[in-house]
């Protein structure tokens, strides 16, 4: 049995080619995962590196004290350093946000799953990276911290980016 409206036909309404984005939804910005990721790279290595190198100041000058200095007493200050872990795990964190955002911005559509991607792949740079240099003397809980950490940044840059994108697009509606 049929009824006089099963036969009609929706149309879908037309849509214009300049308000299409520049990638459909569903594809990914190969490019700015790429520099999502040197930019969580870049970043990540110069605030680490500051860390580092102002902790090997305030070891050196500790150990220049010392009575007798030895490899045993400078592997146990550092450590012993928490400040300069968490440091460094938070600012690993920020350099990930980072290349999250940068992301999101270059991709314009699906800027949070094109942060996401820049976690994954940062996590798993991260995880060889361990797996190749060993835990380079950190704590136990470094690097389980710091993997925790990155795809939840990554996300939240690429969040506060698509967040914006999404008020400017609610600005020019």
């Amino acid at each position: 049995m049929e009824t006089s409206g099963s036969n009609a036909r929706t149309e879908e309404p037309a849509i214009e080619a300049d308000i299409l984005p520049e990638a459909m939804p569903g594809q990914f910005n190969v490019l700015a995962i790429v520099v999502g990721v040197l930019t969580d790279i870049v970043v990540t290595t110069l605030t680490v590196f500051v860390v580092m190198f102002l902790a090997g100041v305030i070891i050196g000058m500790e150990l220049s004290v010392a009575p007798q200095p030895t490899p045993e007493l400078l592997a146990e200050r550092i450590e012993a350093m928490t400040t300069m872990w968490v440091s460094a795990v938070l600012l690993g964190a920020c350099g990930t946000f980072v290349g999250g955002y940068v992301s999101a911005c270059i991709a314009k559509v699906m800027p949070v799953w094109h942060a996401v991607v820049v976690g994954c792949v940062s996590a798993v740079l991260g995880l060889l990276a361990y797996f190749v240099f060993g835990d380079v003397g950190s704590p136990a809980w470094v690097t389980p911290t710091a993997q925790a950490l990155t795809i939840p940044a990554a996300t939240l840059g690429g969040f506060l980016r698509g967040s914006g994108l999404a008020a400017q697009r609610a600005e020019v509606a």
